[in-house]
Parts: C-alpha cells; sequence; structure tokens
C-alpha cells in the first residue's frame, strides 16, 4: 500500500519489492514500443567518505544535495541551495549504501522550478543486489518536499512522456497463491506516476494499458496476464497502489 506523511515528507512503500521498467524480459513495454522518455539531466556524484555524499549540481547557487549517515544505518539527506538550506536534513530510509548513488535533476512537477532524483543500492545479494531507493525532492513554492520509493535497476527510461507531461513508472512485485489455472505466480504491477507539486499520484487515464499486470516468467514478458480473474486482477493493482 501507498502511504503519505504530509508534512514535507511523503513515501511510498511497495512492501513485496519495486521495480523499475528497464525494456528487458519484463516491462510494460517492448523495447521497440516504449515511449518518449521524459528528458533527466546527470548530476555528479562525489564521495566524501563512508559517511558522506555530495551530489552536485551545476547551477550559479551552486546548490549541493548531501547524503549522510553511518553504512548500513539510516541514512539523511539535505538541499542546500545559494547558501541557504532548501530542506533541512530529514531521514530518507533506514538502511542503505548511499555511496553507489546516481542523481539527476529536471522540472518534474512543471513549475518552473527545478527537482531532483537520487537513486542508491540498498545492497544485498541475488536480486537485492540491484535494489536501489529513489527519493524525490519536489519543489513546492516554499521549499522542498520528499518522496521515496524503492525500485531496482533504476534508470531515466523509467520516466516517460505522455502528452508532453513526465510520468514515472511505478512497478511492483505481487505474489498471487491460486490463480486460474490453480497454481501459485507472481506479477508485476506497473503504475504510473504524475507529479503533482511535491507528490506523485497514480494517474494511469492517459496511456492505455495501464495499469497493466505482468506475469513473473523466465522468458521475456510484456504481455498483460490472463491468469487472473478481473475481480482478483483488480484487487493486485489496489495493493500496488
Amino acid at each position: 500500500m501507498i502511504s503519505r506523511k504530509i508534512l514535507f515528507l511523503v513515501t511510498i512503500a511497495c512492501l513485496s519489492g519495486v521495480v523499475s521498467a528497464s525494456p528487458g524480459y519484463h516491462a510494460p513495454f517492448t523495447e521497440a514500443d516504449w515511449p518518449k522518455t521524459f528528458p533527466l539531466h546527470k548530476l555528479e556524484v562525489n564521495v566524501i567518505s563512508d559517511e558522506a555524499v555530495r551530489i552536485q549540481v551545476a547551477d550559479s547557487a551552486k546548490t549541493e544535495i548531501r547524503l549522510s549517515g553511518v553504512p548500513g544505518e539510516a541514512v539523511f539527506a539535505e538541499l542546500v541551495s545559494g547558501g541557504r538550506v532548501q530542506f533541512p536534513k530529514r531521514e530518507i530510509s533506514p538502511l542503505g549504501m548511499f555511496w553507489l548513488a546516481e542523481a539527476y535533476t529536471s522540472d518534474l512537477n512543471q513549475d518552473g522550478q527545478p527537482d531532483y532524483v537520487i537513486a542508491y543500492s540498498c545492497g544485498g545479494n541475488g536480486g537485492n543486489a540491484a535494489l536501489s531507493l529513489v527519493t524525490f525532492l519536489l519543489s513546492t513554492g516554499q521549499g522542498y518536499a520528499l518522496f521515496c520509493t524503492e525500485s531496482y535497476e533504476f534508470g531515466p527510461l523509467d520516466f516517460i512522456s505522455v502528452e508532453g507531461k513526465p510520468r514515472f513508472i511505478n512497478v511492483c512485485l505481487r505474489p498471487v497463491e491460486e490463480c486460474r489455472d490453480g497454481k501459485q505466480h507472481n506479477f508485476w504491477v506497473y503504475n504510473l506516476y504524475a507529479f503533482d507539486q511535491g507528490t506523485l499520484k497514480v494517474d494511469n487515464k492517459k496511456m492505455p494499458g495501464f495499469p497493466k499486470v505482468v506475469w513473473f516468467t523466465y522468458a521475456p514478458n510484456h504481455q498483460e496476464t490472463t491468469l487472473l480473474t478481473s475481480k482478483r486482477k483488480a484487487a493486485l493493482i489496489k495493493s500496488a497502489q
């Protein structure tokens, strides 16, 4: 379920895991059919120490995003611009290896002010090795709001343009104990998120095929599943929002 704490801190948690929409084995589109992406500008990430990372924004205000924390414990983020704190130091995750970070900027909520996206490794073995925490710092007109989600193999392809506006492809992995074939299967549940000032909200209306549920198989699969009844599929989609 998506939970919101509205005080400048808004967090989405997909408890079964969230993955990005890279056009590989599992995605809502094939690589050939991938929609136009919304442009992101990659930022410079500097590792200061095991407990500090600085993300530099090449602007006249010398904007800097500061990640800090003891490895294996809570991670904090702070945004400083023009010598002033634009977003005070807040916890963004109870755990993570933030020195393996990548960061981007773009005007995601279309208010004429820069927004920021930071993704860093949460570590782990096996499939979890590709797990990242994705943090959005979104302008509000009075500062910045924080929004976080987990994502596997996060990348710029997760940001697509729908009628000229940015959308973020959010994917949760969900199990269903008994499908139409009588067996248990896992499914990717794809939703589109729109940027609304300092928050993200589900907005599947303007992109055909969303929300979309794809069966987790061991072969490339981009097709809507037929293994679920309409009632069970609706419940699955709701659980991922």
